[in-house]
């Protein structure tokens, strides 16, 4: 959602090399990245090829496809002041070291990082 468009020729190419999928999601930028008028198609194509696919649809309906775990925080209004909460969508592709690695990296970011209410 930064606007930064990534480096698609080498992401397509390590794809290319594990022989998996990299899905583009432009939910976001729709019309940025994409096909934006008649005849004009994004450098990506719309319909993507046996390695790109581009959507625009939801980021819940691609992190469903494939293992990952996406992590946002939380913030006001959703989550009271005084609290802080997390938003964790895990895919059956998360292992439990994936889940320990992740885990373990918030514990130390809490430590490092306290948390200090406003007052």
């Amino acid at each position: 959602m930064s606007g930064s468009i990534p480096d698609l020729p080498a992401l397509a190419a390590v794809c290319r090399a594990e022989g998996a999928t990299l899905y583009v999601d432009d939910a976001h930028g729709f019309g940025v990245i994409g096909e934006r008028g008649p005849g004009e198609t994004c450098p990506y194509g719309m319909r993507g090829n046996c390695v790109v696919r581009h959507t625009g649809g939801s980021y819940d309906g691609i992190v469903l496809v494939g293992g990952g775990i996406y992590v946002t925080l939380a913030g006001y209004p959703l989550v009271p002041r005084d609290r802080v909460g997390f938003r964790i969508q895990l895919t059956v592709l998360t292992s439990d070291d994936d889940i320990d690695r992740l885990n373990g990296t918030l514990t130390r970011l809490s430590e490092r990082f306290p948390l200090r209410l406003k007052g």
